[in-house]
């Protein structure tokens, strides 16, 4: 990149006998800025503006010192002051060319470029403008490509994001979903064990509800009660016992008779 940093020499005269004059403060200033040293050339032309403040040398210049110190929104705001100070083109031209290096140099590229422009819409045959409007609208270009980019990336960060939103929402409703499933499932094995506990309740209930009222339970086909068992027996005994009599009684009967002989 080039720059327009040359310094303006003025043959200017005393403006009254006693007070420096602003050709003193420039000739002390261009000859701090030829030794760079750029802080002291600043305020020999601070002094000149402080005085003279519609001068477009001190200004221009002062704006060059800045620059120089890299104090470049301080140089962007002198070179501006210094356009509309300028009494000619040249001038104009000169001053556009520096505040376009001051704001190509903040990466203020779109400003830059405009500022060469007007540039060589005052000096068409300036090449070093030319070159420096080229290089500006490089890197102008290269800047739209980084924000694309950079907005690129950020929307695909936040689809992806969404995306992954989405699905740890759909991964939770599924997770709950299974867990009401889940607990459905087990009330309805609770009612349903419920129930049978239940219904085994009330059978057992109605069996002892049976055994309250004195229902007799059904005897089982083939048995008999004691009382009848005991009443079969006492029959038998009694059968027995005639039957023995009577077989006792048969059998005197059939035993032989004792007869006494007759001789």
């Amino acid at each position: 990149m080039k720059n327009y940093l040359s310094i303006l020499f003025l043959l200017a005269a005393l403006s009254c006998f006693g007070q420096k004059s602003e050709y003193e403060y420039l000739q002390k200033g261009n000859k701090f800025y030829e030794d760079k040293a750029y802080q002291d050339a600043e305020k020999q032309y601070q002094g000149a503006v402080s005085k003279y403040g519609d001068s477009f040398e001190a200004t221009f210049n002062l704006g060059n010192a800045l620059y120089k110190q890299d104090s470049l929104k301080q140089a962007t705001e002198q070179f501006q002051q210094a356009s509309s100070l300028a009494k000619n083109e040249q001038q104009e031209a000169s001053a556009y060319h520096n505040l376009g290096n001051a704001l190509l140099k903040q990466k203020q590229y779109q400003e830059s470029v405009d500022a060469y422009k007007e540039a060589l819409r005052r000096n068409p045959k300036d090449e070093d403008t030319r070159y420096n409007l080229a290089y500006a609208k490089k890197m102008l270009q290269q800047q739209k490509q980084k924000q694309k980019n950079k907005k690129n990336q950020n929307k695909d960060k936040k689809d992806k994001q969404d995306k992954n939103k989405g699905d740890q929402n759909k991964d939770k409703q599924n997770k709950q979903n299974k867990g009401d499933q889940k607990d459905k499932d087990k009330k309805g094995k609770d009612q349903k064990k419920k129930g049978s506990n239940g219904q085994e309740k009330d059978k057992q209930q109605q069996q002892e509800n049976k055994g309250d009222k004195g229902e007799t339970p059904q005897k089982k086909k083939g048995t008999m009660s004691k009382e009848q068992a005991n009443k079969l027996l006492n029959a038998l005994d009694q059968k027995e016992g005639d039957l023995r009599k009577n077989i006792q009684i048969k059998e005197q009967q059939s035993e032989p008779k004792h007869i006494e002989k007759d001789w």
